[in-house]
């Protein structure tokens, strides 16, 4: 017998709460929180929990950032990458160059790279698509968002929302139901 989705939930749940005890470190337990509910789209929850974590530790930059991006707090966003980001990591590079000035090709550019791989981390992946949707590049954003979205394991809230409101947009509306139905 399967589980429903409250059942997989409280496992998961009860499952982190007793890995904290096994980690090393304490950013360990931090990022499979986060990560957690950076999946589950639980993006308050997230500003809320780690309001007072470091943003030098790249794992909490990245859910911060994230969250506040993926919230709709564009502005706090790209301060925030600003003031905590840099080019220390891969996603802090791609987060600073998402929320730059330069025109959308330069920062298509900076973060996909010339042959416009899509990204691996979900996030860099949502920032990227934005871009294109900005810049006109309608199909290769919602291409790159179900890429994304299949390539997490049909797993990322956030990513999977936003693959379906792509495919609806541009008329693919099978591509939008097999997405919402991996969502369910």
């Amino acid at each position: 017998a399967g589980f429903d989705a409250a059942e997989r939930d409280a496992l998961v749940e009860s499952t982190i709460d007793r890995s904290r005890t096994a980690l090393t470190k304490a950013t360990d337990a931090t990022e499979i929180e986060g990560e957690r509910l950076l999946r589950a789209g639980r993006l308050d929850e997230i500003l809320t929990r780690f309001a007072d974590a470091p943003a030098d530790d790249p794992a909490v930059f990245r859910l911060r950032f994230a969250a506040m991006y993926l919230s709709g707090r564009m502005d706090e966003a790209a301060a925030f990458a600003r003031a905590h980001g840099g080019t220390r990591d891969a996603f802090a590079a791609a987060a600073a160059t998402a929320s730059g000035e330069q025109p959308a090709r330069v920062r298509i550019e900076a973060i996909a790279g010339p042959q416009r791989v899509c990204p691996k981390d979900p996030v860099v992946a949502i920032l990227l698509s934005d871009i294109m949707l900005d810049a006109g590049e309608f199909d290769e954003a919602q291409s790159i968002l179900v890429r994304a979205f299949e390539e997490s394991g049909d797993s990322f809230q956030p990513l999977g929302v936003r693959a379906v409101r792509a495919s609806v947009a541009l008329g693919r509306v099978r591509d939008a139901f097999r997405i919402a139905e991996e969502l369910l």
